[in-house]
């Protein structure tokens, strides 16, 4: 999913890791952190809805081209939008994504055929939606969505809080940079790794302790001494207190 235009949420400067987490935002060790506020009860939504034409493809790498009119967004209760693509064959797979006014990722949904995607807000405020969609070529869109304040609400998770995931990365095919997102159970000390297939060590990515919820780092694709890695498949390991998950990322130099 492509980044802001404005205020852009991504760093692509020489071996720059930018990490949008569900409570910090960390750039080489200076964390930000901010808080999450939920209120409980019930509610309806009110929201005013915009196009946003001004931003760029998928972690800088512009592998999708932007496209308006892809999506309609229709307000549901309890905090939720309702994410429909306009166009799109039955069968053609499509991502969205709900991002809060600092650019960090709230919630999203990857890779469905579903006619329609539900986003989840933890609470009034400020919102933008993109959508990713595969047709001839990868496309693209966003759009903004104010939800206002209501009597009361009932934030809800897509994903729980119990289980580590480790999403795909994207885009994959990589080049020049990567985006790899995953939920963690709870704090825990994490680290984000690079190997090559045989198992040698191309690049350290991140190192430290997140919080409950879903994280998201950007990395570019270099080694510690600024060299972009040879193409070729590499192992991206997450590491999360005790479990590790991996999977395999193409480079493209």
């Amino acid at each position: 999913m492509p980044p802001p235009g404005t205020g852009t949420l991504f760093d692509l400067s020489f071996l720059q890791t930018t990490i949008h987490t569900g409570g910090k935002t960390m750039n080489k060790g200076l964390v930000l952190a901010c808080g999450l506020v939920a209120a409980l009860g019930l509610a309806f939504l009110n929201s005013s809805m915009s196009h946003e034409s001004n931003e760029q493809g998928c972690a800088g790498s512009n592998c999708h081209a932007y496209k308006p009119g892809l999506f309609d967004l229709k307000p549901k209760s309890n905090l939720k939008v309702s994410v429909k693509p306009v166009g799109k064959p039955a069968e053609t797979k499509y991502s969205a994504e709900l991002l809060d006014a600092s650019g960090q990722i709230i919630d999203f949904c990857s890779a469905t055929t579903k006619p329609a995607i539900m986003l989840n807000a933890p609470k009034p405020g400020k919102y933008q939606v993109r959508v990713g969609v595969g047709l001839e070529k990868p496309v693209w869109d966003s759009m903004s969505v104010e939800i206002k304040p209501a009597m009361m609400s009932i934030p809800t998770s897509r994903y729980g809080t119990s289980t580590l995931k480790f999403f795909d990365s994207h885009p994959n095919t990589a080049h020049r940079a990567s985006l790899a997102r995953f939920i963690l159970p709870e704090e825990l000390p994490t680290e984000l790794n690079l190997y090559t297939p045989d198992g040698r060590l191309a690049r350290k990515i991140f190192k430290g302790r997140l919080g409950e919820g879903i994280h998201s780092i950007h990395w570019e694709t270099r080694d510690e001494r600024r060299r972009l890695l040879d193409s070729g498949v590499y192992l991206l390991e997450l590491k999360a207190g005790t479990k590790t998950r991996v999977q395999q990322i193409q480079i493209v130099k």
